[in-house]
């Protein structure tokens, strides 16, 4: 009787030992150890389950037809606001700088950036990319889309060392884009107010060209030229753009 309650003793051993051995493949390729249901709900949240909240949400993307009426949206709200001497979108009251001009094209639109703030620190441009990037919304690209939000670095001399070490300093909006890669954005220009401007990614080092006799604009530019400084000598919008965030996923 006792050999025969030592021999299962034994088999129950290995089985236990053997179960925590066993390891579980995600969708991904990688492997985990087992793990307990709770643990398993936490590794499915961070994959971008349907079930998480809109904050820990950050790998979900909106259907094709969706997407398309928000960026129709977004680009109705741009030509709204262009000259603007004030943002009031449904009562609600935006700053007149450039990361307020966003949010209220945004909020026209039914996104409100502004209620992911709290959960980030720094400028209103520093909070827009960190929401952005924490969801893999940030892409590099040369063709970006309407409704597409446009980031871009040392635009002034933020820390005022006459570097250009300033990274995320001024944010808007493209508002169309051609084959060429020819892009309209909005933005707010602290002389002029809200405008409509250009960028070529492409031809980054062109101010502008002659076309059938006439001048275009190719790159607007976004700050002084500052020749002589221990800073470089970028000062137009396609030479300073950082990256652009598909800002339309968010709920």
């Amino acid at each position: 009787m006792n050999k025969t309650i030592s021999i299962c003793c034994i088999i129950t051993f290995i089985s236990l030992f053997i179960a925590s051995c066993i390891t579980i493949t995600d969708n991904t390729g990688n492997t985990a150890r087992n793990s307990s249901p709770s643990e398993r709900s936490i590794f499915s949240r961070e994959r971008g389950s349907s079930n998480t909240t809109a904050r820990d949400n950050r790998l979900v993307r909106k259907n094709t037809n969706e997407v398309e009426n928000i960026r129709k949206k977004l680009v109705e709200g741009a030509h709204k606001f262009k000259g603007a001497r004030s943002l009031v979108v449904n009562g609600r009251r935006f700053n007149m700088d450039c990361s307020g001009v966003v949010a209220a094209i945004y909020y026209y639109a039914g996104i409100d950036l502004q209620k992911y703030f709290p959960y980030h620190t720094g400028s209103g441009t520093e909070r827009i990319y960190a929401i952005l990037r924490e969801r893999r919304l940030i892409k590099k690209t040369w063709l970006p889309k309407p409704g597409d939000i446009v980031f871009w670095d040392n635009t002034f001399d933020r820390n005022r060392n006459g570097r250009a070490d300033d990274p995320l300093t001024h944010v808007g909006m493209v508002v169309s884009v051609d084959r060429q890669g020819n892009i309209t954005y909005v933005h707010h220009n602290y002389r002029r107010g809200i405008v409509f401007e250009y960028m070529n990614i492409r031809q980054k080092n062109v101010e502008s060209q002659i076309i059938n006799g006439q001048r275009v604009i190719i790159n607007s530019p976004m700050r002084a030229r500052e020749h002589g400084t221990r800073g470089n000598n970028l000062w137009l919008s396609g030479q300073l753009v950082n990256s652009f965030g598909e800002a339309y996923h968010l709920e």
